[in-house]
């Protein structure tokens, strides 16, 4: 044991137990500063096109939140999928805004934070490695522009980790008490990281670890009966998941197993990697002044300071000799729980066909974030370990521990402004536009929009485009269309435009779709239903209906665009004609269009002026451009920020293309809604 005469800490401890608490919160908040981006950060994932929009589809379907519940449940167990718990998410959506759900996330990353720090303080019995634990997770953990289980998915792999973590530490209670309680304990949270999610049935190896540790070859009838609750909830669950899958319809791609050892095991690799720091930072194809240029000077700031804490800590910890050697026992056990945190996690998910082919390296599916902490006890073990054999050697210990700590900072450094750069990208591609189409809507954008009418979304595709969306921001239930696809449209109900006007003009690459002439008689909308077919979730589907109209339809062009600065243009044209080809408009008339201002750079949103084209009726062929100040404007809504004004075409045989539209001042730079498509 290495102690210093005169030392005020206790016997074995680096730091006083003062320290300790003090050290343990000072990581906490450092941990909470280096998560603070993600509240900048919109739905992603599932969490974007179908979690975020849930109100919205009640309110389409008619369905209750508990009906829906009820409804999901049976679809799982017919998809093959035995995680009856996941559904949480539902209420979760249904009851929170985005500013809460990342806040909670937050929330629940900081107690698997904490738990982590009691599980390796309850494996070596070292307050100081317990601090160390705590401080390395802003080294590993990586934000990805892929599935990302910090950014995404419904806080499910910071609820998994919590059961895991708490299954585990109240383990070890129970191999050191031997009190019934906390085999119970142990046990129920174990169940219940079972039935949340699928890629955790390898966590009970490290239930044997402890347990062999604890007693050895000596007293294997106690190891029976304490493993014994986690074998039969793994078996039991193991049964029931390969019967449903044996028996049910499996659609799901990602629940489809390939068994080839190569590619299995390529995979593995891959997702693997995932867990270790700066493996995404690597894939960059962005130079890093590219990144720095992307970061304001407050972020920066803070990145030099939590590197140097990073320094010192790291530092002190290594260099230290006032502190007690982790016993070799206690480091053997802390390695084999690293591997089993780092590896069971990538072995099931490695497995799925999906995964196979997404996976590249540097990019990790969700279960990556149970294994950035099995890394961190590789490591910590690693250098603790490193740390003794170095005690005769002061001098070198000494020099080591600075380059050490100088790495670690740089490392620390390194990752974070990847992770600002990820969430700078999402913030301006999702989170800006999202908003500035909510707020839009919330300020009567669809006012004139009838039930039933079309509304043709151009590109950008964006997953949120979709009826339940709308539904839930503007209180109108519409028909989505789509001039690209995105792959979840059928579960979405959102009509690609072939299917929605293909008859207008069949057969053809390039289509000229005239609204306002008479149409054949057609299925008249009747509104939406929900359907569970499997597929992962509810499906929304038009009601069938043996109604047919002739009637034209209202059809509605929408485009909308933000700025990094905050402002955005969002404009609404009522099309009587639209030439479509490639993926993409080619031309629209409008004879009229509502139009949505944000400028939240401006201390007010006055003087302004707004420049469109006119474009003809029967060729659309391109007119002359007009322009109008905010005094002749037919405005709606307005405040300081924010104002919606009309459009209508006064010469004859002309429409407004609604592409076209565009404001200048007060805003620094001029909002154009007619970005190329």
């Amino acid at each position: 044991m290495r102690t210093m005469p005169g030392s005020r800490n206790a016997p074995g401890e680096f730091f006083s137990p003062q320290q300790v608490k003090l050290l343990g919160v000072a990581t906490l908040v450092l941990n909470a500063l280096c998560l603070l981006p993600l509240l900048n950060t919109p739905f992603l994932g599932d969490d974007s096109w179908c979690e975020s929009t849930i109100r919205g589809f009640t309110e389409l379907t008619n369905i209750s939140l508990g009906q829906l519940w009820w409804a999901v449940e049976k679809d799982y167990l017919k998809g093959g999928r035995w995680y009856p718990l996941v559904a949480y998410y539902y209420p979760l959506f249904y009851f929170t805004t985005r500013e809460t759900y990342k806040a909670l996330v937050i929330a629940l990353i900081l107690v698997n934070v904490w738990q982590f720090g009691a599980l390796v303080r309850g494996v070596t019995r070292s307050a100081s490695m317990a601090v160390m634990a705590m401080l390395m997770p802003p080294l590993f953990f990586q934000l990805r522009l892929y599935h990302d289980p910090i950014l995404s998915y419904y806080g499910l792999l910071q609820v998994e980790t919590a059961f895991i973590f708490g299954s585990l530490s109240c383990f070890l209670k129970y191999l050191r008490t031997e009190k019934p309680a906390w085999l119970t304990g142990s046990a129920a949270l174990y169940g219940l990281n079972l039935l949340t999610y699928e890629a955790f049935y390898g966590v009970f190896i490290a239930h044997v670890v402890l347990a062999y540790h604890r007693w050895g070859r000596l007293h294997y009838a106690k190891m029976a009966k304490a493993l014994a609750p986690f074998v039969a909830l793994t078996a039991v669950n193991l049964l029931v998941m390969m019967a449903l899958r044996t028996l049910g319809n499996v659609k799901y791609q990602g629940n489809q197993l390939n068994l080839d050892p190569w590619v299995w095991g390529a995979t593995l690799a891959k997702q693997a990697v995932g867990a270790v720091p700066l493996s995404y930072f690597a894939t960059f194809r962005e130079p890093l002044a590219g990144i720095f240029s992307t970061l304001p000077p407050t972020a920066l700031f803070f990145t030099c300071i939590a590197s140097i804490a990073f320094f010192f800590g790291v530092w002190r910890w290594f260099k230290g000799g006032e502190r007690a050697d982790v016993a070799s026992g206690e480091l053997r056990v802390m390695s084999l729980l690293g591997m089993i945190l780092w590896l069971t996690p990538c072995v099931i998910v490695s497995g799925a066909a999906k995964y196979q082919q997404e996976l590249k390296w540097g990019l990790a599916y969700l279960p990556v974030y149970l294994s950035y902490f099995g890394v961190i006890m590789l490591l910590l073990a690693a250098l603790e370990f490193l740390s003794q054999k170095l005690m005769p050697l002061p001098r070198l210990r000494s020099a080591l521990s600075l380059g050490l700590a100088a790495s670690i900072a740089c490392v620390f450094a390194l990752n974070h402004m990847t992770n600002l750069f990820v969430v700078d990208s999402y913030r301006n591609a999702e989170l800006r536009p999202r908003q500035l189409v909510e707020t839009a809507l919330k300020n009567g954008l669809f006012e004139s929009v009838p039930t039933g009418a079309y509304v043709i979304c151009g590109l950008p595709i964006r997953p949120w485009d979709t009826p339940a969306f709308y539904k839930m921001h503007s209180g109108r239930s519409v028909q989505i269309v789509r001039v690209g696809a995105f792959d979840m449209d059928d579960q979405l109900c959102a009509l690609h435009i072939d299917a929605a006007f293909g008859w207008l003009n069949p057969g053809k690459k390039q289509k000229l779709l005239d609204f306002e002439t008479s149409m054949r008689p057609r299925p008249a909308f009747a509104g939406y239903t929900s359907q569970f077919n499997g597929y992962q979730g509810p499906i929304l589907q038009f009601k069938k209906t043996s109604q047919v109209t002739s009637t034209p339809p209202e059809v509605f062009l929408l485009r909308y665009s933000s700025s990094d600065e905050g402002s955005g243009i969002v404009v609404l044209g009522r099309v009587k004609k639209l030439k479509v080809g490639d993926e993409r408009v080619l031309a629209a008339a409008a004879s009229r269009v509502t139009v949505f201002v944000e400028c939240r750079e401006a201390p007010t949103i006055d003087n302004i002026k707004v420049r469109a084209q006119l474009v003809n009726l029967r060729t659309l062929k391109p007119g002359p451009w007009f322009v109008v100040d905010e005094a002749n404007l037919n405005r709606g809504a307005k405040n300081s920020t924010g104002i919606v004004f009309t459009l209508e075409s006064k010469q004859p045989g002309y429409g407004i293309e609604p592409r076209s539209v565009s404001v200048s001042p007060p805003c620094s730079a001029q909002l154009q809604g007619a970005a190329p498509e």
